[in-house]
């Protein structure tokens, strides 16, 4: 038999000892702008430009209990978290969030850039003359064979496929 558990009153909002200092930093400029680039891959300016691109879709709204966590600073933890390995408990203790807060700010950017600015800077091929410059360009610039294009510079292993196996290169 389930037994009803009651409601365990919350002990506080943001856990003790926790400062804001870190992104207050950010924010007032206090911060070199080398380390802009170091934390979220990219410059205060483009970091602003970008969260202005998504307040349309990720800005919360005010309740009676709080005030939503501000658009750029959305953005930026998703880009801090995507930018160091995914460590989502590091991510929340350096923004002051909640895990799951910040699960769901991360998701919810993640899905915005996707679908609302994706299609703008992110093109493919839709001929095969222009999939061929590509790859000519790539490899004129990369040495890389057979590829044209890549994000972040990561390598990813896949499996040969066992359709057109000979296409492969390892």
């Amino acid at each position: 038999m389930l037994r009803y558990q009651p409601y365990k009153k919350r002990r506080f909002w943001t856990r003790p000892g926790r400062t804001s200092a870190w992104w207050a930093n950010f924010v007032n400029e206090v911060v070199v702008p080398e380390e802009w680039r170091e934390s979220f891959r990219m410059t205060r300016r483009n970091l602003l430009k970008l969260s202005e691109l998504l307040r349309p879709h990720i800005e919360g709204k005010t309740t009676k209990m709080r005030s939503p966590v501000d658009v750029t600073k959305k953005v930026a933890c998703t880009l801090y978290y995507i930018s160091d390995e995914g460590l989502l408990r590091k991510t929340a203790y350096t923004y002051i969030l909640s895990r799951q807060v910040l699960s769901k700010i991360i998701r919810e950017a993640c899905r915005a850039i996707t679908l609302h600015l994706g299609s703008e800077y992110i093109k493919l091929p839709s001929t095969v003359a222009e999939m061929e410059n590509l790859v000519e360009h790539f490899y004129n610039n990369h040495t890389f064979p057979q590829c044209f294009g890549a994000i972040d510079g990561t390598h990813i292993d896949i499996k040969q496929p066992k359709v057109k196996s000979t296409g492969y290169l390892m």
